[in-house]
């Protein structure tokens, strides 16, 4: 199991930090200052089993609170608890967990090389970095919104409303701008 394998070390533990981060933004396209101040036992919390994420209007760019649940699939639980348990905990110079801790885990989700809160550049830097490497070419954070916003309209128009909020869009014009350009796209 990974509960027996060596503690990573620092640079290990921040890289498997930055390929999560960026599984979670291609899943749940947040805005980047949203994504980065995720705080566990504040806007992430553990619930029979399902994370939970809940952002209060006041920390929203539109000022609608934002709700949803992390990917419930097991390979991403797997994942993100691995992250929790053992990586997360090798950033913060702490030893690692046990499954039964995971609800008693508090403090930022996102914790830097120097055992702190990432900053918002920081956590920038990491997912244009990480997707550099794996992927060839640079992914900033608002490209994923901007991709999830293009597949939500062009795979599913019907969806368009749903689009809007999983992407805390206030007006429904911004969702749609991304419905022409998809739709263009495709004309072409």
């Amino acid at each position: 199991s990974m509960m027996d394998e060596p503690a990573p070390n620092i640079n290990q533990a921040s890289r498997y930090r930055d390929v999560l981060s960026l599984g979670l933004l291609a899943q749940r396209p947040l805005r980047r200052r949203n994504m980065s101040g995720l705080i566990l036992g504040e806007h992430l919390t553990l619930y029979n089993g399902i994370w939970h994420c809940h952002i209060p209007g006041d920390e929203t760019k539109d000022g609608s609170p934002i709700n949803f649940t992390l990917p419930e699939d097991e390979r991403f639980s797997a994942a993100f608890m691995h992250y929790l348990l053992v990586s997360r905990q090798r950033l913060l110079r702490a030893p690692a967990l046990k499954n039964n801790k995971l609800q008693d885990i508090i403090g930022s989700l996102w914790i830097s090389t120097r055992g702190k809160t990432m900053t918002s550049h920081a956590f920038y830097y990491g997912i244009t970095r990480i997707s550099e490497e794996l992927l060839g070419a640079p992914l900033y954070p608002h490209l994923l919104r901007d991709c999830a916003a293009s597949a939500l309209s062009s795979d599913a128009p019907e969806y368009i409303l749903a689009a809007s909020r999983i992407l805390g869009h206030s007006d429904l014009a911004t969702t749609l701008g991304h419905y022409e350009q998809s739709s263009m796209l495709a004309a072409c």
